[in-house]
């Protein structure tokens, strides 16, 4: 209960290549699905670990991200 206030929520995205949209082979098949880039999305949590705004997370949900956002929980009654 005195936790969870620090626990926020991590969401990521990132652009990625698609590896084969130069293969002339490849691109016969999947020409219709998205071109060369895509966004990919990450979802994880985190803790606030200092009263600065530190928060540890794991690597996975940030590496090579373009855009970060961070949830904070809604203060509600059952944090008080």
């Amino acid at each position: 209960k005195q936790a969870a206030p620090a626990v926020v929520n991590i969401y990521s995205k990132r652009k990625v290549r698609n590896p084969f949209a130069d293969d002339p082979f490849f691109r016969r098949f999947f020409s219709d699905r998205g071109g060369r880039e895509r966004t990919q999305s990450a979802l994880g949590s985190g803790v606030i670990v200092r009263a600065d705004g530190i928060i540890v997370t794991n690597n996975h949900v940030v590496e090579g991200a373009d855009e970060i956002v961070v949830a904070l929980a809604v203060e509600s009654e059952n944090y008080r």
